[in-house]
This record gives structure tokens, sequence and C-alpha cells, in this order.
């Protein structure tokens, strides 16, 4: 959670206060500063810093876990004057991206004593730029592959896709998300975040063309809502049901 868009202001008001919170520094202080509403449980990570979330144990040497890993991102362009128009207005706030890997370990206090099954990639609101060639550096170069990405799209236009040429753009569209496919080299690609509102100016539609065209479209799969996607973690994670341990709902690849 790097910004309040992402976080539902109806589920918000039902959570506890207590409830544990891993999110980008910038939003931990907001988080942590609503007077009597403030959330009390709220851990922060900077990019590159990662942390072990215990996810329910099954008896034996190793538990499962999950390594939470902090990623790069930019909602700003790299451009000067709309960097120093938004540092101004203070209109756009810091984003990052999260690497989620499902695995075990016999230490649930080191990250580096871990094994991981299954690696999930969200990129956050950002846009495709050199930042995002670490990732690639640190995991599928190193043959540490992206299992699937959740890729945030639609071109989303500040302050509105009507206001183009002076709109400037602070996520991906569709010819960025096919970019960072090939970069990345994901196992699967879900295209998220790209027609909840107005402002978007590059919907679902235009990713598929590009999709298309681009012979990429094996590696994607498109849900509706209130569709899900099942998936299988390798490894000892969940031994006590099978050899493979299920995660979310639908048809497994």
């Amino acid at each position: 959670m790097a910004n309040s868009d992402h976080f539902d202001q109806k589920v918000e008001t039902s959570l506890r206060r207590d409830i544990p919170i891993i999110t980008t520094p910038h939003a931990r202080v907001q988080l942590t500063n609503k007077g009597s509403e403030s959330f009390t449980n709220v851990s922060a990570l900077a990019p590159s810093e990662t942390g072990l979330v215990e996810i329910g144990g099954t008896g034996g040497p190793k538990r499962p876990l999950l390594r939470i890993t902090s990623m790069p991102g930019k909602h700003v362009s790299s451009n000067a004057v709309v960097g120093l128009l938004n540092k101004m207005a203070n209109a756009i706030p810091p984003t990052t991206g999260w690497i989620l890997e499902l695995g075990t370990s016999a230490d649930t206090h080191d990250p580096t004593e871990f094994t991981p099954g299954y690696r999930i990639y969200i990129t956050g609101d950002t846009l495709m730029t050199e930042d995002l060639n670490a990732i690639r550096e640190h995991y599928t170069a190193r043959n540490k592959p992206i299992d699937l990405m959740l890729a945030h799209l639609g071109g989303t236009m500040i302050p509105s896709p009507t206001l183009s040429p002076l709109a400037f753009m602070v996520t991906m569209d569709a010819g960025q998300g096919i970019r960072l496919m090939r970069l990345i080299e994901p196992g699967v690609t879900i295209p998220i975040h790209y027609d909840d509102y107005e402002v978007f100016a590059s919907g679902l539609g235009e990713f598929k063309v590009e999709v298309e065209k681009s012979g990429l479209e094996g590696g994607v799969v498109v849900l509706e809502r209130r569709e899900s996607y099942r998936f299988r973690v390798r490894g000892e994670v969940g031994r006590a049901r099978s050899e493979e341990a299920y995660f979310g709902g639908g048809s497994s690849p």
C-alpha cells in the first residue's frame, strides 16, 4: 500500500488498528498519524529492504514464510519540468513495487535463510524506467525467475487525459507494459489497475492488442472482477496437504 487510492477507505474503517501492515516509509507516516484512528502495527520497507512474515505452521524443521522485498518504482517521469511541478504541488506520492516470495525457512528471523517456492512481482504504480532494470539484474538474470507479475497499467494521466498534452503520465500504458514483460520475463502476467478511474488513458483493450502484436499472449491471464487465479508453490510449503500447495482460486495454469 503506497497511497490512499490503493487502500479501500470503506475497508479501512472496518480494520482493527493493530492489524499488521507492511508499506513504504511515506505511507507509514500517513497511517500512523491519524489521531485516534492511527494504525499501531505498521512496518516500512525502503527500496531493496526485505522482511519475513510467518504464514502458518505445518510442523517439521522448516516453516512456511512469505518474504517481502521492496522494489524500485517511479510515479513521475525524469522530465525536469514535470518533476519540479510535482515537487511544488506535492501531488504525486512516492511509489514502490514488491517482490513476494512464498517459501520455507528453518530460521523465521533471517531473510537469507529462505528457500523460495513461488515468486510474485507487483509492479505498483510505476512508469517503465531504467530503475526497473535492477529487478531483472537481481532476479531474472540470476536464475531466480518471476513466476507471476501483477502489472499496474492504465496509462494514468494527471490531472486528466482530456488535458493532454498538458497532462502527464504516472502509470504504465500498454506499450510500457509490453516492454516490462520483455525485461522481466515472468511466467505469467496479469494486468490490473486499468479501468478504475476516468484518469486512465490506456485501457485493457489497448493492452490486449499490444500483447497480440508482440506474440506474448501465451503468458498473459486476464481476470474479470471476482475471478481468481490459482497457482502452485514448489517445494515444502504445505507438505502436510500435498507436495505442492495451492494459493488463490480458479484453475491452475
